[in-house]
């Protein structure tokens, strides 16, 4: 089995609001910043991908998150965990 690197992932993403209030307050909404810790499944020019799990024994991997190469902020590698 291939070993898949483990990256530290600072990014933005998007923020909503369900709730009534002033146009102000509404106004004043940001983007939330983000911090993603796994391993890297795959990446290209538009997203990555990582995983939180993987099994070693059949390879099979478990709960993915795709972060749009436009929201990252910084990447960093996690090294010396496994």
């Amino acid at each position: 089995m291939k070993k898949m690197p483990i990256l530290e992932i600072a990014w933005v993403d998007t923020c909503s609001r369900g709730l009534w209030d002033t146009r102000e307050n509404y106004a004043e909404t940001t983007p939330i910043r983000c911090h993603s810790i796994g391993y890297l499944l795959k990446q290209d020019k538009n997203k990555i991908i990582l995983v939180q799990s993987q099994n070693f024994s059949s390879g099979n991997v478990v709960d993915a998150v795709v972060i749009p190469r436009v929201c990252v902020k910084r990447i960093r590698r996690v090294k010396g965990l496994l």
